[in-house]
């Protein structure tokens, strides 16, 4: 059903000559064209979906998810172009156009309300994001769903089909996210566009990431669209903050237990053609779960003892602000800056408890972009964009409680970039999009104890991307082809030999690499859509693996990037009104993914290892996503995920060989029960399984299956819609985990949270 799908090879070149040439047979060069944007007269925000025709030609379209439209091949003459979409006023503009000329013609619609009989209806059109719009299998996560409630984002991205999240336990603990089955390294994580992934290596900590700023949670899984560059294997996390407009403010207070407190606030509004935001977040936790602890012997069960965890607080403060301004439509300014500090206790394993180590992080992202509509001749849509990052970390483990050894080290991460982007209506059914992206990251580490500064690493990137969609079959029919041209430069500056670092010429590697994705969608019947993609991607190597550390890990220079080909097809449901049944939603994937060249640490001595090109692996799985409201006032949505991760690793003999990857669990369920009122709340129950998984590659250290049961309650203001409380009890049975190496989870816990709008 996918080209490509088992021969990719013979078909792909015909797609793209296909997909290349087809504007040749749209553009004219007698007739001219109208373009423009349908928006909301009252709020500036484009409507998506309206119609738009030139009378008396009759000959129209639809706007895009931008609220953008261009009608192709209108003879010289004077016409009325007429808008209209279900809950606004029609409108009517008199154009006229010359022979080859391109016309710019905005419409902005007010919205009205219907009387029928004795009931008063508005229309609302709520404005799709481009990920629902995608061809790939998308999770879109928004605030309305988390923002009453005592969660935080690792736990919120866990309950989402095919994502798994592993966590040392706690509120602000070091958690990461993996999709798919594949690492945390493979997952691309942005927050506003810009990437958080280091050159470092490792998975991206999403603990210190509050949701109380966040607007809504992208999770695009095995795919990864052009317009974010970088490479990556298993996906795309998308955080997005809340965003400037009409004036509007909030606050929430939550609190419970572990000593758990957090403040929040916001505040937005807009003057003249500039809309602003500022947002505060305080939270804190002291993290003194009890937990049982097994002293060490797993399988003697006669020495286990209750105990409190330890030096497990978390302290973090996060402040954003923005600024925006527009002019008639056509040209837009914003400038975003996103802090945050966080300072936290590292408690160690549950049975060797660490007492006095110590982590601070304090991140600093900054963010300029302009965009230019109606650019050049034909229509074109220019993006510019200029990124620079700051994360520098303290870790303080004086008594050699966690690490080997003592340490004392301040490391700091720069980071700096922009982006060219051009984006095209061809046609009244094709989008061309052009991304050119680069990034210059430094790593600049410094041993405090013994009084170094140690020598730098550098990675310069660079990223090419074109991308052209096309709708076809009276639009039923979306595809999409991109391919992205990658090149990387890395360097590391010094040696250490004999127990001190020299300086040493320069350590260099360089990768280039061509990565390409092909996605379609099948509007098959109005309640049914059909999905498919498949997609080459890489991985490269990070600092640590190709230059070591400072004596227990040596670097490999020669590693080349890890590869993966990723695979899915599925459909989506969605009926309405069925007796009394009002929504059903039903999304079924299939994925398949292999991966190839996998880095893997390799033990050369009692003290030393060495990552090596030594890894396969093969996943392949099914999600199931579902929705039903009946009743009017009972919601049941749940998801479940079955995965087989095997390794297909040589390693030692291939001892591994078909063997589940480690912390890759072969079900997961969630499934929320909700009953719900709009005058006067809603009372919610959450059902969490997650099948028995492995620590090791060799699936000798289990991971107990686990179930998990939340209940809570939220209460609505009768005087004051927009306040709320709500309570809730987590972990209801004080089921004990563990989610990595002895790191345990809290147990049976209660939280409160009051949160609302003025």
């Amino acid at each position: 059903m996918i080209l490509g799908w088992g021969e990719k090879s013979k078909y792909f070149g015909g797609a793209v000559v296909l997909i290349l040439l087809f504007p040749i047979f749209c553009l004219s060069s007698e007739p001219g064209r109208i373009v423009g944007q349908v928006t909301d007269a009252s709020t500036g925000q484009p409507l998506v979906g309206a119609t738009v025709w030139v009378e008396p030609l009759n000959i129209g379209t639809t706007t895009d998810s931008s609220g953008r439209f261009a009608i192709e091949k209108v003879p010289p003459g004077t016409y009325q172009l007429r808008g209209h979409i279900i809950g606004y006023s029609r409108i009517s503009k008199r154009v006229r156009i010359e022979a080859a000329e391109t016309v710019e013609a905005s419409l902005a619609m007010s919205p009205v309300s219907f009387r029928l009989k004795d009931v008063v209806v508005t229309a609302e059109k709520e404005k799709l994001s481009e990920a629902e719009h995608s061809q790939a299998f998308v999770t879109v996560i928004k605030a309305k769903e988390f923002e009453s409630k005592a969660v935080s984002l690792p736990e919120v991205l866990a309950g989402t089909a095919g994502v798994q999240v592993k966590t040392l336990g706690g509120l602000g603990s070091y958690s990461t996210v993996s999709v798919r089955g594949t690492s945390a390294q493979q997952v691309r994580v942005y927050l506003d566009g810009v990437a958080l992934n280091s050159a470092l290596g490792g998975g991206v900590n999403l603990g210190n990431i509050p949701l109380s700023n966040v607007e809504r949670i992208e999770v695009y899984k095995g795919t990864i669209p052009a317009k974010f560059g970088g490479s990556g294997l298993g996906g795309v996390v998308h955080i997005i903050t809340k965003r400037t407009g009409a004036t509007v403010g909030g606050c929430a207070l939550k609190g419970g237990g572990c000593g758990t407190r957090q403040t929040s606030t916001f505040f937005s509004g807009k003057h003249k053609d500039f809309k602003y935001l500022t947002a505060i977040d305080y939270t804190e936790s002291d993290n003194d779960f009890p937990f049982l602890d097994d002293n060490g012997t797993r399988y003697n069960k006669r020495d286990d003892q209750w105990k409190l965890r330890q030096n497990n607080g978390f302290r973090s403060f996060n402040l954003i602000g923005k600024i925006d301004w527009s002019h008639s439509g056509r040209t837009e300014l914003s400038v975003n800056n996103n802090f945050c500090w966080s300072y936290k206790g590292i408690p160690g394993r549950g049975s060797f408890q660490a007492k006095f180590a110590r982590l601070k992080v304090i991140r600093n992202l900054t963010e300029f972009s302009f965009l230019r509509r109606r650019f050049l001749k034909y229509g074109w849509t220019l993006g510019l964009k200029g990124f620079n990052s700051y994360y520098a970390s303290d870790y303080r483990d004086l008594k050699a409680e966690v690490g080997l050894g003592r340490q004392d080290n301040h490391n700091v991460t720069r980071t700096y970039g922009g982006e060219i982007s051009l984006k095209s209506i061809v046609g009244q059914h094709q989008v061309w999009s052009l991304l050119l992206k680069w990034k210059q990251e430094r790593f600049l580490p410094s041993d405090r104890l013994h009084h170094e500064q140690l020598f730098e690493s550098r990675r310069r990137s660079y990223s090419l991307a074109a991308e052209d969609e096309m709708v076809l079959l009276r639009e039923k029919l979306s595809c999409i082809l991109s391919l992205r041209q990658e090149s990387y430069q890395s360097r590391f500056y010094g040696d250490y030999t004999h127990g001190h670092w020299v300086r040493a010429p320069a350590r260099k590697r360089s990768y280039r690499f061509l990565s390409y994705r092909l996605g379609v969608k099948y509007n098959a019947f109005t309640w049914l859509i059909i999905k498919g993609n498949i997609g080459k991607y890489y991985r490269v190597p990070s600092f640590y693996e190709l230059f070591g550390d400072k004596g227990a890990t040596i670097g490999n220079t020669g590693l080349e990037p890890e590869r993966g080909l990723s695979r899915d097809i599925g459909f989506r449901i969605t009926i309405g009104h069925i007796g009394k049944i009002q929504e059903t939603a039903l999304e079924v994937a299939h994925f398949d993914n292999r991966l190839d060249n996998l880095i893997q640490f390799i033990q050369h001595s009692q003290m030393t290892s060495r990552p090596e090109n030594i890894g396969k692996a093969h996943i392949r799985g099914l999600e199931v996503t579902g929705k039903m409201d009946f009743l009017k006032h009972l919601r049941v949505e749940g998801n479940l995920t079955y995965q087989q991760a095997l390794n297909r690793s040589e390693l030692y003999g291939g001892i591994y060989y078909g063997k589940l990857l480690p912390n890759k669990a072969k079900w997961e369920t969630n499934i929320r029960a909700t009953f719900f009122s709009k005058d006067y709340g809603e009372i919610f129950y959450d059902y969490s399984y997650t099948d028995k998984n492995f620590h090791d590659l060799y699936n000798k250290v289990p991971i107990n299956r686990r179930i998990i049961h939340n209940v809570g309650f939220t209460v609505v203001c009768p005087w004051r819609q927009q306040l709320r409380s709500t309570f809730e009890a987590k972990n209801l049975t004080n089921t004990q985990v563990a989610d990595m190496w002895g790191y345990p989870l809290p147990g049976r816990s209660y939280y409160v949270t009051i949160n609302g709008t003025f």
